[in-house]
């Protein structure tokens, strides 16, 4: 007897989309609202004179981290998919304990061992040495975090498939609400604390308290005991992949910032591109809260219709929102007024670039859309195929074109289009050649991967 889908099988009403999605949209909103609280205390607390040196190195602390924990981004999605009963959750918990612990291992070694971290930093992305220590420094908070982020998303998905996505959204709002606390009612006031300390800090306490409330929401809700779990290497199939995809997705900011090193005000450039990636984090997250509710909802061609034409409407208004922002004086009122944002050189190098970001909501849609149906199908290594096509798209460019002349922002930008484009052609030739229906399957992934 098969296992029942964590899917629905009912068809997808409008308010039932909405009442599904609306959460995990403003749960996505409210998540990229951390790294602008985090970039404005820093902004706030050093000034001018030391902003540029302090947001460049928490940029290079964060990416690094999140390249190092990134195995631990697909958990939610995994979830969603494979747990359907108590077995099958042991299963999870088991393989993503070991990737978590795994994960943490490397920021540790990454952050204590001197030859590697100054071959990682100054070698391979280029920054000085005093960058490099600043970020070491920061890299430590970051360590429990692949853990916590594994059991938010367990608890997450159990919210998803039981249609009470609302508590995602509420923890994300407790998760917000700690951080402005932490970083406004203490961290700037912290004479000593430097800017990858106060952002790494910030984001293990708000991630505490949002695991914390997802868990007691969540705990309600009890899973059938069964045998029903995914065997390891159907685990291993389906989530290496995805890790494989996560890790290759981290890989780009990085090759960003290598990018940046060669252009004409690399130290700005980088200052910049972390308040470009903020900005573009919270105009895309509506993009990507729509990949969960994708991955539980598509089991019929009526469903996938009404999701399509959902994503289509919300990236079309991200991305005259995006539009409004780039062209009016918001832009100021954002970065300058809100932000603190004084030094007048980043200014420059960030408002020339924002006119051409506007162009990236449909196309990270289109990413999302094709994204979450070869996770429903299971075919994981087209998402990987289309991620290392968009990176190896990158290191040409970056190995072949003089862009000591370009602004280093407008450049990340520019390479963010190319290589998404790069991704949805290869996700578009795998999506034609397994076919649709292969993605509304409403089994099991061991069911669909048979």
């Amino acid at each position: 007897m098969s296992t029942p889908s964590t899917s629905s099988h009912q068809h997808l009403t409008l308010r039932q989309l909405i009442n599904l999605a609306a959460p995990m949209v403003l749960s996505f909103v409210m998540m990229s609202g951390a790294a602008p609280i985090v970039t404005g205390g820093i902004a706030w607390k050093f000034g001018p004179q030391g902003e540029s040196l302090h947001l460049s190195a928490f940029l290079v602390c964060f990416m690094s981290a999140m390249l190092l924990y990134s195995p631990v981004f697909v958990t939610r999605e995994i979830s969603i998919r494979t747990v359907t009963d108590s077995a099958s959750k042991r299963q999870y918990l088991r393989f993503f304990t070991t990737v978590s612990g795994a994960c943490s291992l490397l920021l540790i070694v990454m952050s204590q061992v001197t030859p590697l971290n100054v071959f990682f930093y100054e070698r391979l992305i280029g920054v000085d040495s005093l960058t490099r220590e600043l970020a070491c420094e920061g890299l430590v908070y970051f360590v429990p975090l692949p853990f916590l982020i594994s059991l938010r998303s367990y608890f997450q998905s159990r919210h998803i498939n039981q249609r009470t996505a609302w508590y995602n959204g509420a923890g994300t709002a407790v998760r917000l609400v700690a951080m402005a606390v932490f970083v406004f009612g203490f961290a700037v006031h912290m004479p000593d604390m430097t800017g990858p300390v106060l952002g790494g800090s910030t984001f293990l306490i708000g991630l505490s308290f949002e695991t914390l409330f997802v868990f007691l929401t969540a705990h309600r809700h009890r899973l059938p005991i069964g045998n029903a779990a995914v065997s390891t290497g159907t685990m291993l199939k389906f989530a290496g992949p995805l890790i494989l995809s996560a890790i290759t997705r981290m890989i780009i900011p990085m090759v960003l910032i290598r990018l940046i090193t060669v252009t004409t005000y690399p130290e700005e450039g980088r200052a910049g591109y972390d308040l470009m990636r903020s900005t573009l984090w919270l105009s895309l997250s509506i993009m990507y809260a729509m990949q969960p509710t994708i991955v539980s909802c598509a089991t019929s061609r009526q469903n996938l219709q009404l999701l399509r034409r959902a994503s289509i409407v919300l990236a079309v208004f991200v991305a005259c929102c995006f539009t409004l922002v780039a062209f009016t004086p918001l832009h100021r009122l954002l970065f300058v007024d809100l932000m603190d944002l004084d030094n007048v050189l980043i200014q420059m190098l960030l408002f020339d670039a924002l006119p051409w970001a506007a162009a990236l909501p449909l196309i990270v849609m289109t990413d999302v859309f094709l994204v979450s149906l070869h996770l429903r199908a299971g075919s994981t290594i087209w998402v990987w195929a289309g991620r290392t096509c968009g990176l190896v798209v990158l290191l040409l460019v970056a190995s072949l074109a003089d862009l000591s002349a370009f602004n280093g922002v407008k450049l990340v930008v520019f390479a963010e289009i190319l290589q998404h484009l790069a991704s949805v052609t290869l996700l578009s030739i795998g999506m034609l050649k397994q076919g649709i229906e292969r993605s509304l399957h409403r089994g099991t992934v061991a069911e669909s991967m048979a």
